[in-house]
Order: C-alpha cells, then sequence, then structure tokens
C-alpha cells in the first residue's frame, strides 16, 4: 500500500516556489500511450498538478526514461 505523503514536510507539494493546490509539470511521452504511475501519457505535454501522485510516483515520473518531466512557470506574480 503506498502513502500519501503529501502532508510531509519533505514531499514536494510543501517545496520551495509551490503554488496552493501543488505545483504544476508537464508531462510527456516518446511513445503515445506509455503507462507510468497509473497513467497513459500523450506525445503531447499534459499539465497535472503534484499534488495528484504520491511523492514515490513522483520519483518514478522524473526518472522514466521515456518520459519529458518538465516544471511549469509560476505565471502568478
Amino acid at each position: 500500500m503506498t502513502k500519501n505523503t503529501k502532508d510531509s514536510p519533505n514531499s514536494p507539494s510543501t517545496a520551495e516556489g509551490q503554488r496552493p493546490g501543488g505545483n504544476l509539470i508537464a508531462v510527456s511521452a516518446r511513445q503515445a500511450g506509455f503507462r507510468r504511475a497509473g497513467r497513459a501519457w500523450s506525445v503531447e505535454p499534459t499539465i497535472v498538478s503534484t499534488d495528484e501522485f504520491t511523492r514515490e510516483q513522483l520519483m518514478h515520473l522524473a526518472h522514466e526514461p521515456m518520459l519529458a518531466v518538465v516544471r511549469c512557470a509560476d505565471t502568478e506574480a
């Protein structure tokens, strides 16, 4: 059973520069339909909140060679 760590002080959802509701990341796959973290990813970037994933899932996304994961810039002042 995976533990949701979003309330942990070391979790990505409480990291510096984080927006309320979690950081936004853009995830795209090298091959359409590639699955990781319970989702099928497209070759087009999909914008998602880090709050939608556990810390473990975020680590898997970030280290998966078949995916490109980019932190979205905060456009709010």
